[in-house]
């Protein structure tokens, strides 16, 4: 995941000095990211990839700390100019990263914080869920819930 720490600006120094210190110990290998975490530093800012973290905020270009703790990004970069490009607020997430499955459309969206992200429409696909990675059921009489992709019209 990329998370982005302003050196200069909202975040504190005592925060900015936190995040120096644990970066230390940092593998600077990006394509090697299984528990470790890596760091690219641009302008002022501390690019970090990790399975957890805090997501860009984009207005500010800057993490607000009660989005660092257990806020993750869906999907983990696999290669550092990816991290960066997504950092730099450039590329689609639905080209590079293809998040929704079994033909399932994806469309880009930006959160009100700023955020980006991806909608997949799952519609006539036989498949449901925020990736459309749950199959159908065949039988629409039967008592669990079914969702509306499910539906055919």
């Amino acid at each position: 995941m990329c998370a982005c720490f302003s050196l200069h600006g909202t975040v504190t120094v005592v925060v900015a000095l936190i995040v120096l210190s644990m970066c230390i110990f940092c593998n600077a290998d990006i394509e090697n990211y299984d528990n470790k975490e890596h760091v690219e530093t641009i302008e002022d800012y501390i690019c970090t990839q990790r399975f957890k973290g805090c997501r860009v905020n984009y207005k500010e270009r800057s993490c607000i700390e009660e989005e660092f703790v257990g806020c993750e990004n869906p999907f983990p970069y696999k290669t550092k100019r990816e991290c960066l490009r997504d950092f730099r607020g450039h590329g689609n997430i639905c080209e590079y990263r293809k998040p929704c499955r079994n033909n399932g459309t994806c469309s880009p969206i930006t959160t009100a914080n700023h955020v980006r992200t991806f909608k997949c429409e799952c519609a006539a696909t036989g498949y449901y869920g925020d990736r459309c990675e749950n199959k159908c059921p065949k039988d629409l009489s039967a008592k669990e819930p079914k969702m509306l992709a499910c539906l055919q019209i």
